[in-house]
């Protein structure tokens, strides 16, 4: 065997081995972002019974599925870093509480507030998380994960909102446009 031989025979071996290297690791991202739009698409379409919840105060009758992510987990499971794996598990546990918090009536409403929120944060973070690695358009994300928000409750009503507020039970009386404009009713005109 001359060099020359040798020379193109270890060259050939190296290419072909960075070649089959390089496809491995775009197979698996495809594989990744594949895995992580399934998972996009199912957990996006169970928040949907979230999101009813958050706008109405009441619990639907809804399944939840969990073929995607049964499915496409250790796709995401093996991609580099826990991090989208780890944080979609949350979401699909904060999921599942949601449903079970927004279902018991038994829970105080400051505690049942607290839980929520808590949760829905949890799911959110998913949603956000999967669809970045999904290359779902961020817009598209925000307006799913902004309808899974509490609505503010009366009691979290400030300033000038709540002096309006009372105004307009007639609890306040305006005097004029200068700040402070606003102050409680006398005593007399309440009685009335």
């Amino acid at each position: 065997m001359d060099l020359a031989t040798i020379v193109t025979a270890s060259v050939a071996a190296v290419a072909g081995g960075v070649v089959t290297a390089v496809g491995s690791i775009l197979r698996t991202r495809s594989t990744g972002r594949t895995a992580a739009r399934l998972v996009y698409a199912e957990l996006t379409r169970n928040s949907a019974a979230v999101g009813y919840y958050c706008v109405t105060g009441r619990w639907p009758s809804a399944q939840f599925s969990h073929d995607a992510w049964d499915k496409q987990g250790e796709a995401l499971a093996r991609m580099h870093g826990a991090d989208t794996f780890d944080c979609v598990y949350r979401g699909y546990s904060a999921l599942e509480a949601v449903a079970y918090i927004g279902g018991d009536v038994t829970i105080a409403a400051d505690q049942r507030t607290v839980l929520l929120e808590e949760n829905l944060s949890e799911l959110r973070r998913a949603i956000t998380q999967v669809g970045g690695q999904a290359t779902i358009p961020s817009q598209r994300v925000s307006i799913e994960t902004g309808r899974l928000t509490l609505p503010p409750a009366a009691s979290t009503l400030s300033g000038q909102r709540l002096h309006h507020l009372l105004y307009s039970l007639n609890l306040l009386t305006y005097s004029g446009p200068a700040a402070g404009s606003f102050r409680p009713r006398s005593k007399q005109r309440l009685r009335r």
